[in-house]
């Protein structure tokens, strides 16, 4: 016995390994890295008797699908200066310095974001370093 499981609506690309089906009835495949949608399978069981005298080899297809979920993705961030250098009680500080983000792909644009900024020094400031979200370092 065997089983035959057949992609029937083209999606093969969800999948980095695709489906299938051990004599146990055990299902595996893998997902491919960041995909997200359904693919429908059909799935026949085929024998060894083969198909002479009249004889019907498989069963009479079913059809399942698979519906993977996306997931959060990691935001990211291009890299940025690892030192900023002003003159002591220069007063606030305001500039550019977040260029290049992302929430994610493109099924995550309409998330929202901000930046976590920390310190090991809190005393050195008057007012705590924070990134705003057009990417705008200020502190003072």
């Amino acid at each position: 016995l065997s089983f035959l499981v057949e992609n029937v609506d083209g999606h093969q690309s969800l999948f980095a390994v695709q489906p299938s089906m051990s004599l146990y009835g055990n299902l595996a495949f893998t997902v491919a890295p960041d995909a997200f949608g359904n693919a429908t399978f059909r799935i026949t069981l085929l024998d060894s008797g083969g198909t002479a005298r009249g004889g019907i080899d498989r069963s009479e297809p079913q059809y399942f699908t698979i519906e993977i979920q996306p997931v959060n993705d990691r935001p990211t961030i291009l890299p940025i200066p690892p030192i900023v250098s002003v003159v002591q009680y220069s007063g606030n500080y305001t500039q550019a310095f977040v260029g290049n983000w992302s929430v994610g792909p493109a099924n995550e644009a309409d998330q929202t974001y901000s930046f976590l900024v920390a310190t090991d020094q809190p005393s050195l400031f008057a007012m705590l370093p924070s990134i705003d979200t057009a990417g705008i370092l200020s502190f003072g």
